[in-house]
């Protein structure tokens, strides 16, 4: 039994959208108020430990057979393939579906995770193996976070179809790489026309969530800097603190 009491998956159907940077955002601002696990489900291109600039790795507990967590602070840990050592840098990790599913497993269920009330389940693209590994090993997922892009309508409708087809609850929706900013936090413009540069849309998915009833949380555009998850972008808190106030509302009830 995985002394866990809450589960939140971060999901979006296509690769790339930006599900780690929200699941690492999500975890350091849950971590706040509670005792939170960072999964990174992520076989194939495990990378959380990468963006977090984490080089230290987990070890084996005393009994030689358990993980150590890599813990980022006194109320978050980490685990993750890379920090294993298997899915080292620039190595590819090819294996059937069932072994995905296994290994998911394994690095779940055989780590130390003491008291955690919050785990945060960052997820592959797709919906098959390591999605349905990862529901197995829980006796429920308590809600799903999705993250999309606005030129990536199709793949947000499944998203909706998957949450309804496995009875999950789909929490709301960020729509990352909406419109862009500079760095003096302000809209990229066109110096010949004047008008909005918008490489991949805008508002797509905050129409879709409109029209399915589906929370919005709001959008982070395509930024000219780098990811400081110490201190994060103006840009991602707000949607990162409209998830948090989610949540802690719906733990409430």
């Amino acid at each position: 039994m995985i002394p866990i009491v809450r589960v939140y998956a971060v999901i979006g159907i296509k690769g790339g959208v930006g599900k780690s940077l929200i699941s690492i955002a999500l975890a350091r601002e849950m971590s706040k108020y509670y005792n939170v696990g960072l999964v990174d489900c992520d076989i194939d291109s495990s990378n959380i430990p990468g963006m977090m600039k984490l080089d230290k790795g987990m070890k084996l507990s005393k009994d030689g057979v358990r993980f150590i967590p890599v813990w980022i602070s006194d109320t978050l840990k980490m685990v993750s393939l890379e920090s294993l050592g298997m899915g080292r840098k620039k190595a590819a990790v090819t294996k059937e579906g069932k072994q995905h599913q296994q290994i998911i497993r394994d690095m779940i269920q055989n780590t130390v995770w003491g008291k955690t009330e919050v785990l945060i389940a960052d997820m592959p693209a797709g919906s098959s193996d390591e999605f349905l590994g990862v529901m197995s090993i829980f006796d429920h997922i308590d809600g799903c976070i999705a993250v999309a892009q606005p030129s990536t309508a199709e793949d947000f409708y499944r998203v909706i179809d998957l949450c309804k087809y496995h009875g999950i609850r789909l929490l709301g929706a960020v729509e990352n790489m909406n419109g862009t900013m500079t760095e003096c936090c302000v809209s990229a413009v066109c110096p010949v026309c004047q008008k909005e540069f918008n490489p991949l849309g805008k508002d797509v998915i905050r129409g879709i969530c409109n029209k399915e009833g589906i929370p919005y949380w709001g959008s982070i555009p395509l930024l000219s800097d780098k990811i400081d998850f110490n201190e994060l972008h103006p840009a991602i808190q707000m949607p990162i603190a409209r998830i948090v106030y989610n949540i802690r509302g719906v733990e409430t009830v």
